[in-house]
């Protein structure tokens, strides 16, 4: 009976000894690399330099591991959060023909290494993303678990379907009509646009144009038909256009406060009184563009060029650099216009 009861006490004593090995094992394997940073990536003078040249040009643009990275950080400035997730940046890498992605993340407070490697292409106007697997550590998660839940949080320009993450090509800063990765390069093919913030300016014209007009009015008689529709029984008709052309408004001033502030942040970044200067004349043409449908970055910023061409060449990149390292990606146009080449 001993011999039984010794039996069964050491098979218990194995079980939890294996136990807690998987266990052990099984954290770490979650928890590698959590401790993972990521050095803040600052957008070089010469890569906006270098996009601006192949749209202008319609060429193809080849990026490289580091300017993949400059290229994320236009758009990751910040620390993003949803619920009990935190999500502290993205970083990009190029593996056997993929893209791969490092997102540190935290969960309650609890580190951990997101990871994920896929296709990256160019179809009907979006920019695709094809995971082939997402990681907690080395552990791998259920793709359809985790599509689901970034489908959750996805905004309107990006769809997640088919198992793919796509990317509206109207939100990006440049246009383009093919995307290929080859071996560590990504190649961009770009369209060619001669002035993309004038481009840009017609994008909202276009779509504050389209509201009028599937509502049947015009640009002329909105304010015409609107004031009718308001007057008229005491009641509000016939309102959805000039809604719409608010909205764009709204949205374009929601740009203008974001340049805002990144210019500010940028102002604690350079060293000369010049280059101040710069960004004080670029700050007050933004100002002064907004509540206006009509204003033009272009014209608006007469000034600052005129400031900007008195500094030296070195003066000018260090600008740049700050500038852009502290602008979101789609609103660098509207900066670049300012200033140029």
């Amino acid at each position: 009976m001993n011999k039984i009861i010794n039996c069964k006490k050491f098979k218990l004593c194995v079980g939890i000894i294996v136990l807690a090995a998987l266990l052990i094992t099984f954290f770490k394997l979650l928890f590698w690399n959590s401790s993972y940073t990521m050095e803040k990536t600052k957008v070089s003078a010469s890569f906006v330099d270098k996009v601006t040249k192949s749209q202008k040009q319609g060429e193809t643009l080849k990026l490289d591991k580091e300017e993949l990275n400059q290229a994320i950080s236009m758009y990751i400035k910040e620390e993003k959060s949803s619920g009990n997730i935190r999500i502290k940046g993205i970083q990009g890498d190029i593996v056997n023909g993929n893209l791969k992605l490092y997102v540190p993340t935290s969960y309650k407070g609890i580190n951990l290494l997101i990871t994920s490697e896929g296709k990256l292409s160019y179809e009907e106007n979006k920019v695709v993303y094809t995971p082939l697997y997402f990681k907690a550590g080395k552990i791998t998660l259920p793709k359809d678990f985790v599509m689901a839940k970034l489908k959750d949080k996805s905004k309107d320009k990006i769809s997640i379907e088919n198992g793919t993450i796509a990317v509206k090509e109207e939100i990006l800063p440049i246009k383009i009509n093919s995307i290929e990765v080859k071996n560590d390069e990504i190649f961009v093919g770009m369209k060619k646009v001669s002035n993309i913030i004038e481009e840009k300016i017609k994008d909202i014209q276009n779509n504050i144009k389209d509201a009028l007009k599937n509502n049947n009015l015009t640009e002329d008689n909105a304010s015409k038909s609107n004031l009718e529709n308001n007057t008229s029984s005491g009641e509000t008709k016939g309102n959805d256009a000039p809604s719409e052309n608010t909205k764009n408004l709204s949205q374009r001033d929601e740009a203008l406060d974001r340049i805002n502030n990144g210019l500010s942040a940028a102002g604690g970044s350079v060293s000369t009184g010049g280059q101040k200067a710069v960004i004080s004349s670029m700050i007050s043409a933004i100002n002064s563009m907004k509540g206006n449908p009509s204003a033009n970055p272009y014209s608006a910023a007469g000034g600052v060029r005129a400031v900007y061409n008195k500094l030296s060449q070195q003066e000018k990149t260090e600008l740049k650099a700050a500038v852009f390292s502290n602008i979101n990606g789609t609103d660098i146009n509207i900066v670049s216009s300012m200033i140029g080449k």
